[in-house]
């Protein structure tokens, strides 16, 4: 129900929390760091079988769920997967935050933000993990951001994105 609620995070009423011990909205620790140790954590969405509910795994642990309530498509099945990153800045007509490191997908692994081995469960390969069939990938502010797929990060399809933010070609 995104298009019409403008919904896209926890924000928005209607996730069911069911793990009290992590808590949502908040920085992962310890973080990465620029040109040195990369920390990484393991996310999944799942849709349940039977409810048809979205549940949310982190590093092995069920958080909650978003009920099948509350989407039209989507209580049956997703026709499109998304992953990337997002930026918000209070005051819109600023400079836009840096997103990740604050350095763009071209410096690389180790210095700019990564998703890696990304995978979809197929429900026509009898609901096994298999990765994605189509892949584009696309920045909105390309002289504050950017994102360079296909990036040879371990085993299967990654990609890298980020950047510094800044003025972005906003008329202030």
């Amino acid at each position: 129900g995104s298009n019409n609620t403008g919904c896209y995070n926890t924000n928005c009423p209607g996730f069911v929390q069911t793990n009290s011990h992590i808590s949502l909205d908040n920085t992962i620790w310890p973080l990465s760091t620029y040109g040195g140790e990369q920390r990484e954590i393991f996310f999944s969405i799942f849709q349940h079988n039977e409810t048809h509910d979205w549940w949310l795994v982190i590093a092995g642990n069920i958080v909650g769920y978003w009920p099948a309530s509350l989407f039209d498509s989507l209580a049956v099945n997703a026709s499109l997967v998304v992953w990337g990153g997002a930026t918000h800045s209070p005051v819109y007509e600023l400079d836009k935050p840096q997103m990740g490191s604050g350095h763009f997908a071209d410096e690389g692994y180790g210095r700019a933000c990564y998703f890696r081995s990304i995978e979809v469960v197929e429900e026509k390969v009898h609901n096994q993990f298999t990765q994605p069939i189509s892949l584009s990938v696309s920045a909105d502010k390309s002289e504050c951001y950017n994102v360079h797929g296909k990036a040879v990060i371990g085993s299967g399809y990654s990609f890298l994105f980020g950047g510094p933010g800044g003025n972005c070609g906003l008329i202030v």
